[in-house]
């Protein structure tokens, strides 16, 4: 069962711009601080009050062939499942008590101390990837509207619930399909409320053609079952209880809130444009350089959100990386706002090798054959290039 919580995030206005050459799918700017614009329909529909299709979080295909009548796919016949998910180790399917858990989930996975998931060796050392945010071929908008698009993190759906005025409804527009308006509001007063099902909303709220989303009771799936209610997906893994639970959006007890479960679930997924941020590379000083390896993007146009940039350093002779500023220890980059990338190098250190016998006994360099050897005490050691031990 689908747990209800409750998620606060500092939001923080970015100076960014919408991508302006995503796929042609309608969105709707709300006036949201952060500048999110939304889609007016869920991944799959062709209107705001359809359902779409229901996707596994982080899988970009569903589990079905077809919804009517329902035909589940080869491998997928337990529906929405964990032996259905796509992210699981199979050597450990045999262990009923770790499939029910999930603690065989082999990808989004953070030190949550349940060494007998994967992510822990036998030792009970952390060995999972710490990532918490879907890479664009997990993200079902992504692969399926194209690279404009992308599904909302966790704090986006938390200011769309936090920043508009929400209604339930029996009928949308005289669609006859139930769900939830959500409503873009300038009133202080009104940013967060939720008018419950039975309750009259304020008659200034009328939908209109670009002041609103819909949100469709689209329900999910937990194997075959089809549940009622309002549920989508976030991009966001948990990363406060295990590492088998992402977070989502949901109605529930009348509560319009954010939640968080297992990712086997098959949700609906709502889009948002991807933003175009400034990525920069700030060369070092000196003693060397830094590439970006990924060839087919070009900085000068602007990163799209969450695309994640491989950098690499490139020292001069005699010269090694000593640190990365503005991206990971390994080179890399998920672009989520402005960034400038730059390192800094420093001299290699050498490791001196014992080779054999010499006469002289004072320290000193010699070179035999373009080879250079260091004499200490009558010693001779050739160069490696690591780190003096002597």
């Amino acid at each position: 069962m689908k747990k209800l919580y409750s998620i606060f995030a500092l939001l923080i206005a970015a100076n960014v711009t919408a991508l302006a050459d995503a796929p042609d799918f309608e969105y709707v700017d709300l006036g949201l601080p952060s500048g999110t614009l939304w889609a007016k329909w869920n991944v799959g529909a062709t209107a705001p009050q359809g359902f779409g299709d229901y996707f596994a979080w982080g899988e970009v295909e569903p589990y079905y062939s077809s919804l009517d009548p329902l035909a589940w796919k080869e491998g997928k016949e337990d529906g929405y499942a964990w032996s259905s998910y796509k992210y699981i180790d199979a050597n450990v399917f045999s262990n009923s008590e770790i499939l029910e858990k999930g603690l065989c989930v082999t990808k989004y996975t953070f030190a949550d101390g349940q060494t007998s998931g994967v992510w822990y060796d036998s030792e009970g050392n952390f060995i999972g990837d710490n990532k918490t945010l879907l890479e664009p071929a997990d993200d079902a908008a992504t692969v399926n509207w194209g690279a404009g698009w992308i599904m909302p993190s966790n704090e986006q759906w938390q200011e769309l619930i936090d920043e508009c005025y929400s209604v339930w409804t029996d009928d949308y527009n005289g669609t006859g399909v139930a769900g939830i308006i959500v409503y873009a509001t300038d009133v202080e007063a009104d940013k967060g409320v939720y008018v419950k099902s039975g309750e009259t909303p304020k008659e200034s709220y009328i939908i209109g053609p670009d002041n609103h989303i819909f949100l469709p009771a689209s329900g999910y799936y937990d194997g075959a079952v089809l549940n009622d209610g309002f549920y989508g997906w976030s991009a966001s893994a948990s990363t406060d209880e295990y590492s088998y639970y992402c977070l989502y959006p949901c109605l529930d007890n009348g509560v319009f809130g954010n939640s968080r479960g297992g990712r086997f679930f098959g949700d609906p997924v709502r889009a948002v444009r991807a933003k175009s941020y400034t990525v920069q590379i700030q060369q070092p000083a000196e003693n060397g350089g830094i590439i970006l390896e990924d060839d087919d993007i070009s900085l000068a146009e602007g990163v799209l959100e969450r695309t994640i940039l491989h950098f690499k350093a490139d020292p001069n002779d005699d010269y090694e990386l000593d640190e990365w500023t503005g991206c990971k220890a390994d080179g890399t980059l998920v672009v989520t706002g402005n960034a400038t990338v730059t390192c800094s190098f420093k001299p290699k250190t050498t490791t001196a090798v014992k080779n054999e016998k010499a006469d002289a006994l004072k320290v000193q360099k010699v070179i035999e054959n373009g080879t250079m050897y260091i004499i200490r005490d009558g010693e001779k050691y050739s160069l490696q290039g690591v780190k003096c031990n002597e």
